[in-house]
């Protein structure tokens, strides 16, 4: 019997409801933010109620294409969960209004951004949109509030639902008073299932010891914590508090030589990931820590410090080497996985030798984000002298090495290495390098 193919094209309009949900939930996921869109000083971001926050991406534009979209659209109510709001005009209020109205019961993503500081801001405008926010905490997901205009009286003067759904928060929180940080946080810390914190406050907020209270009951579900400005005194009070952090980033400040740095190691037992971010000297926080479950370290400004930039080589490696051995178990060693690092005014031959320390074997991604060269990329290439000898991903942001060299380090690791990224720089061409083609490898010139 013969087989009848059918010719006919299959239209959009024949997929069935699930699958088109799926290919609009997909588009509003994945379109990410054009830089250009972002707002600068004096200027109105392009799209400032979208999905995501400078993008394009929105329910609306896919109900204009026709009827059939548009009603699709507005009858699921998942495609309007996410709500990016930035520099709003009064205009966007009734927007606002209705992308709530049509998100139903979902669980929202709600980014507030309200551009503080340029001739486009309304203050009318971003009140209005937080205080319609404020009534829909109970379904507040995540949020992101990055804020300059003191809104605390709205949360203060009325009573608000828990936000009983929340698993994540982002406060960026300038101009605000104390008193006002904290009823904001009064409500976000009504969350049971609260489990990951960003404070994104400016150095000079004196509303930080606010941010500072968790409650009791959240020290063991929040397990991601993120502090961009934080003092000694601060710090360690504040570690001390948490039982269950996974993941763990900060901004330090006066920690050189300070008093307020704990006599006895300071143990997080669960961290797995950590990122110091500082202004001072790092060693003696290093020379505090104790993390048995540490598998991923990013140091961006290496062991030096923005008042001390020439680094202290040796005694920032030994840092690093006992923080391993003091956080090692004998049963369960520590094996870190991934080290970020920055090597300002290191020599390439100290870079060599203490990336050649048997603590540092099971490596498997390292990322150097300052000036390396040829002693490196030789040192790298010589699999068989025992130099990171798992290494599965290589990340170089500013390589000045011979040509010829990342092609060998490559060619060399074929084992193991699985990705690479090299930004090559320098006066000469790299005719070698640039015939490099490799799956995974991504070479900048």
């Amino acid at each position: 019997m013969d087989m009848v193919i059918s010719k006919k094209l299959l239209n959009i309009h024949d997929l069935p409801p699930e699958v088109l949900g799926v290919i609009f939930t997909a588009y509003l996921n994945t379109n990410t933010p054009n830089p250009d869109d972002s707002y600068e000083l004096h200027e109105v971001p392009r799209y400032r109620v979208s999905s995501q926050l400078y993008c394009p991406s929105s329910p609306i534009l896919l109900g204009q294409v026709c009827s059939t979209w548009r009603a699709f659209t507005q009858s699921l109510p998942t495609l309007w969960r996410k709500i990016s709001v930035s520099c709003p005009r009064p205009q966007d209020i009734s927007l606002f209004a209705q992308w709530l109205e049509r998100s139903g019961e979902s669980p929202i993503d709600l980014t507030l951004v309200d551009c503080f500081g340029t001739n486009v801001v309304s203050t009318t405008a971003i009140r209005e949109i937080f205080r319609l926010a404020l009534s829909q905490s109970y379904r507040w997901s995540t949020v992101a509030f990055d804020l300059a205009t003191d809104m605390g009286d709205l949360v203060a003067s009325q009573t608000l639902p828990p936000a009983m759904a929340l698993g994540s928060f982002d406060l960026k929180l300038a101009h605000w008073s104390e008193s006002s940080v904290r009823s904001l946080l009064h409500l976000l810390y009504s969350s049971p299932s609260l489990h990951r914190v960003i404070y994104s406050m400016p150095s000079s907020n004196t509303a930080l010891p606010a941010i500072l209270q968790t409650p009791d009951n959240l020290l063991s579900t929040i397990t991601h914590l993120e502090v961009k400005h934080i003092a000694a005194e601060e710090l360690f009070p504040l570690l001390n508090r948490y039982s269950s952090l996974i993941h763990l980033s900060f901004k330090t400040t006066t920690l050189h030589k300070n008093p307020y740095l704990s006599p006895q190691p300071l143990t997080l037992p669960s961290l797995q990931s950590l990122r110091l971010d500082h202004s001072y000297d790092i060693i003696p926080l290093l020379n505090t820590l104790c993390l048995p479950s540490l598998k991923h370290l990013e140091l961006p400004n290496g062991f030096s410090s923005a008042s001390s930039p020439q680094c202290k080589s040796d005694e920032g490696w030994n840092a690093l080497f006992n923080l391993i051995e003091r956080s090692s178990l004998l049963e369960a060693p520590v094996k870190l996985e991934s080290l970020v690092l920055t090597v300002f005014g290191m020599e390439e031959e100290r870079i060599v030798r203490g990336l050649s320390s048997p603590l540092l074997a099971p490596l498997r991604s390292l990322n150097i984000k300052s000036k390396v060269g040829d002693q490196l990329m030789k040192a790298l290439t010589r699999v068989e002298s025992g130099l990171l000898p798992r290494l599965e991903e290589l990340e170089l942001n500013s390589c000045w090495s011979s040509d010829g060299l990342l092609t060998e380090l490559v060619s060399s690791r074929q084992t193991y290495l699985k990705r690479v990224k090299a930004t090559m720089l320098g006066s000469q061409s790299f005719p070698r390098d640039m015939a490099l083609r490799m799956p995974g490898v991504c070479v900048d010139f």
